[in-house]
C-alpha cells in the first residue's frame, strides 16, 4: 500500500479490524473510471495465497513478479497467472535477499530487487539467474521508498543521517538517485513536515489511517519527477527532472465528518490517551473536516494517483473480527471507513477521472490501462489486476 508516510511520527500503531466486504466500488458519477477484474493470483482462503505481498513488477511480455516479505520470496507468474518458478532465495549471500521492498523489470528484461535489510540492490537476468549487486544504504523499507525507471535508474528514500551529502537545515530525509552501475549521483531533499492533529495511526491492509491530520505528503516517479503537497489544499507541486515546476490542482470541496464518524475517532483518541496518560494532547482534537488527500503515488506510466478523503460509510463488524479486537486490548470498533478512491492525472497534469477500489484493498501500481492492488483474505494476500475503463 501501497503510501508516502512520514516514518516515526506515530506513537502507537494498531492493526485495525479489517472487514470482509463486497466489491461495490463502481459509481455512476461521470468522471469515474470503471474497473473490471482481469486477473487474480493466489487464493488465501484456500491456503494458496501469499504471506505479505510487499512489491510487484510486470515485465514487457506481461509476466508478474510478486515479492512476499514474510517468506521472503519472489515468485514469477505468466500474464494468465500460471506459476513459473521463483527468483533468488532467502539469505545474505549473492542472489539472496532478506527483504523484498521494491521490484522493477528493466528494458533489458533484468529484474531489480531492492533489499533494505541487506542494504543492497540485486540484479537478476531474464532466466532468473543472479548477475550482480551493489550496496545502497538503508534509510527506510517499502515500495513507497523506491522508484525506478525502465533503464535501471533507481531512487531510494533515505533518512538524512544516511545521505552522504551536505543537507540544508531542516532537512530530515532525501532521495538517492542511483545509476545502473550503483553510482550515487544526487539526492532530492525532502523538507521537514509540520503535522497538525493527533499523531496515532491505525494500520490495516487497505492502508494507514490517521484521524485526518494536516500533513505534507510526497512521491517520487521513476524518472525523477518529484511531487509534494500539503493536504490542507488540493494543490500539489510537481518538480520535473529538468528543474521546471508545474502544479496539479482540483477545485473540490472538503468532506465533513459525520457525527458518527467523529465519535468513532474520539473513541480511538480516548483509547490511546488511556494507554499513554502522560501525553493526552497527542490525541486531540478530531477535526470537523477532512483534508483533501491522504496519499500520493506515481505509477509505471508516470501518472500521478492522489488518494482522496471521502464520505465514510458504516460497515458491520464480523463477530470474528470483534473477538480479535477485544483480544488486542479492547480497542474501539473501526466500522466507519471511506472507500479507497484515487484521482488520476496524466503526465501533462490533466485530470483523467477517479478510480474507486474495493474495500480492504491496497493500491500497488498501474501501467497503461491496467492497475493492480493487494487484497487480504483469511489466509493471506492475493494480487488483483483490473483493467481501467477510460471513457
Amino acid at each position: 500500500m501501497s503510501r508516502r508516510r512520514w516514518k516515526g511520527v506515530a506513537i502507537g500503531s494498531l492493526l485495525a479490524a479489517v472487514l470482509t466486504l463486497p466489491i461495490d466500488a463502481q459509481t455512476s458519477e461521470p468522471d469515474s473510471i470503471p474497473l473490471a477484474e482481469v486477473l487474480r493470483i493466489g487464493n488465501p482462503d484456500t491456503g494458496e495465497g501469499f504471506g505479505y505481498i510487499s512489491a510487484v513488477a510486470r515485465s514487457e511480455d506481461g509476466d508478474w513478479f510478486i515479492g512476499d516479505r514474510r517468506v521472503p520470496s519472489i515468485r514469477r507468474f505468466t500474464s494468465a497467472g500460471q506459476y513459473l518458478g521463483s527468483v533468488g532465495q532467502p539469505g545474505e549471500g549473492p542472489g539472496e535477499f532478506r527483504d523484498v521492498d521494491g521490484l522493477v523489470v528493466t528494458d533489458s528484461a533484468e529484474l531489480i530487487v531492492w533489499d533494505a535489510t541487506n542494504k543492497r540492490v540485486s540484479v537478476f537476468g531474464p532466466d532468473g539467474s543472479f548477475r550482480r549487486s551493489y550496496p545502497v544504504e538503508r534509510g527506510a523499507r517499502g515500495p513507497d521508498d523506491f522508484a525506478a525507471s525502465p533503464d535501471g535508474t533507481l531512487h531510494v528514500w533515505q533518512w538524512v543521517g544516511d545521505v552522504p551529502m551536505e543537507t540544508p537545515e531542516g532537512l530530515i530525509a532525501g532521495w538517492y538517485r542511483v545509476d545502473p552501475d550503483g553510482t550515487v549521483e544526487s539526492v532530492m531533499p525532502v523538507p521537514r513536515p509540520v503535522r497538525e492533529g493527533p499523531v496515532y495511526v491505525i494500520s490495516g491492509r487497505g492502508g494507514y489511517f490517521s484521524p485526518f491530520v494536516t500533513e505534507t505528503l510526497s512521491a517520487m516517479g521513476g524518472d525523477g519527477t518529484f511531487y509534494t503537497g500539503r493536504n490542507k489544499e488540493y494543490r500539489i507541486r510537481r518538480l520535473h527532472p529538468d528543474g521546471t515546476v508545474s502544479w496539479v490542482t482540483r477545485d473540490v470541496e472538503q468532506v465533513s465528518l459525520t457525527a458518527e464518524e467523529k465519535a468513532q475517532w474520539e473513541a480511538w483518541s480516548d483509547f490511546f490517551a488511556w494507554r499513554a496518560p502522560d501525553r493526552p494532547s497527542d490525541f486531540y482534537p478530531i477535526p470537523d473536516q477532512k483534508p483533501f488527500f491522504r496519499d500520493l503515488e506515481v505509477d509505471a506510466s508516470g501518472r500521478l494517483w492522489v488518494s482522496r478523503y471521502t464520505q465514510a460509510v458504516c460497515r458491520e463488524e464480523p463477530p470474528a473480527e470483534a473477538r480479535r479486537r477485544e483480544e488486542r486490548g479492547s480497542a474501539p470498533p473501526f466500522v466507519w471507513r471511506d472507500q479507497p478512491r484515487w484521482d488520476l492525472f496524466s503526465t501533462d497534469d490533466e485530470y483523467l477521472g477517479f478510480v474507486v477500489l474495493p474495500f480492504k484493498t491496497a493500491f500497488l501500481g498501474a501501467e497503461g490501462n491496467l492497475a493492480w492492488g493487494v487484497q487480504e483474505g483469511e489466509g493471506g494476500d492475493y494480487l488483483v489486476v483490473w483493467s481501467l475503463g477510460f471513457r
